[in-house]
């Protein structure tokens, strides 16, 4: 049985079966609520930002100020059980049309789930099917309180891994080109997906975790599978995070994505990466450190032809920590160091860009490095700020010439 089929009876097996046996054993106690009012909330980040060294060697740094997200949250409690959950989210999705850049602000639909929450006595049961927030970014988001300064590294996986596609952005830049044989970019998850999952938590020690889902992100959901740019292609999630004590939780986790699953070599079209995190928590210190080994391999329908493989490795450290319970006043530090690794196997050969050239990808490697550090002060519970000062290079047979270097001022706002 090959790996997509199986994890299609898994998850087919948990939704449909695991479930209603659990579920219809319990019943809403006497005392549930009758009717929750609706919560509403929200939170923005906005952030002033200057370039210091600019990449490409451009020579052109800039300031600017931005919104980089508005998020808009609707939950309610339908009963003991039963809950739903529509966030909306909005950004500058920088989208370049008919040549010019078009920086209007658009709104998406991050979360839009239907939840259901079941007390087994031993522990908890949870369910959760729509726009759904994918497992691993979800947890490492969620114990981290970082995202409001950067998205993780599995989430932002394009800032260090080469992606296999090459780009015509810099090709007139002939010292650009002649130490190019790849573009930034290559993605490995999404925050949110159109799917389903199932949570067991058993004593707050050991939770459970899988979901099946899309897989392209929920900017991208493709539901409609009759499309001719579609295909019924899925990903699906495993996760087992233990809670040993208070405030550490260790994840060991994986994601599986079909990326074509009929004719000529589907079976060689996939991505997919597993890894570990470990998150810790004391009064106010967040420390947590994530690796993950990936694959990505693409394969035309040509019989015979080979697939072009790519490994990735990736790690990822964070510390944000509030001094308030050691200093008496809320003093922000931030840290982060991730690096990601791109590996192009035997065998991949060259990929030639009409007008500029043939690159040979076979066995090159890269590597991409950012580390961050940051200061800021925490006015209330609603309002924050931190200066933070931000490096990114590259080296290996694969580089890009010269460094970003930005400093920013991030805020984040909630109401």
């Amino acid at each position: 049985m090959s790996v997509k089929i199986l994890l299609r009876v898994v998850s087919v097996f948990m939704v449909f079966c695991i479930y209603p046996a659990f579920a219809q054993e319990v019943k809403a106690p006497s005392d549930a609520p009758k009717d929750e009012p609706l919560k509403v909330s929200g939170r923005m980040y906005i952030e002033w930002v200057k370039t210091l060294e600019n990449e490409y060697d451009s020579g052109e740094n800039y300031t600017s100020f931005n919104l980089k997200r508005v998020y808009l949250d609707f939950q309610r409690k339908l009963d003991a059980i039963w809950s739903i959950r529509a966030t909306i989210d909005v950004e500058n999705n920088k989208v370049s049309r008919d040549g010019k850049d078009d920086t209007r602000y658009v709104d998406y639909m991050k979360f839009a789930f239907l939840q259901a929450l079941v007390d087994l006595g031993f522990g908890t049961l949870r369910t959760q099917f729509g726009l759904i927030g994918t497992p691993v970014i979800e947890l490492i988001d969620g114990q981290s309180d970082y995202r409001w300064i950067n998205q993780n590294y599995i989430d932002a996986a394009k800032a260090v891994f080469f992606t296999q596609a090459l780009s015509n952005t810099y090709a007139s830049d002939a010292k650009f080109i002649e130490s190019f044989s790849g573009s930034k970019g290559q993605s490995i998850d999404s925050s949110a997906d159109m799917g389903v999952s199932i949570a067991l938590s058993v004593e707050k020690m050991v939770t459970v975790t899988v979901a099946a889902v899309h897989g392209e992100g929920y900017k991208n959901t493709k539901e409609d599978p009759s499309a001719t740019t579609s295909d019924d292609g899925k990903a699906f999630y495993g996760m087992i995070t233990l809670t040993p004590v208070d405030g550490l939780s260790v994840a060991g986790f994986m994601r599986y994505q079909i990326l074509r699953d009929n004719g000529e070599n589907a079976d060689d079209n996939f991505s997919r990466y597993y890894g570990g995190t470990i998150l810790y928590n004391f009064q106010g210190i967040r420390v947590g450190a994530s690796y993950v080994l990936a694959t990505v391999s693409t394969c035309g329908t040509t019989v015979g032809e080979e697939a072009k493989v790519a490994e990735y490795n990736l790690l990822d450290v964070f510390l944000l920590a509030n001094l308030n319970a050691f200093t008496g006043m809320p003093i922000l530090l931030a840290g982060r160091f991730a690096t990601g690794t791109t590996k192009y196997e035997e065998g991949y050969g060259n990929i030639t860009i009409t007008g500029i050239g043939t690159y040979d990808f076979n066995g090159k490697k890269a590597k991409r490095t950012v580390w961050a550090v940051g200061m800021g002060y925490q006015f209330n519970n609603y309002v924050r700020f931190m200066a933070y000062l931000e490096d990114q290079s590259s080296s290996g047979d694969v580089e890009w010439d010269g460094s970003n270097r930005t400093f920013y001022i991030k805020s984040e706002a909630k109401f």
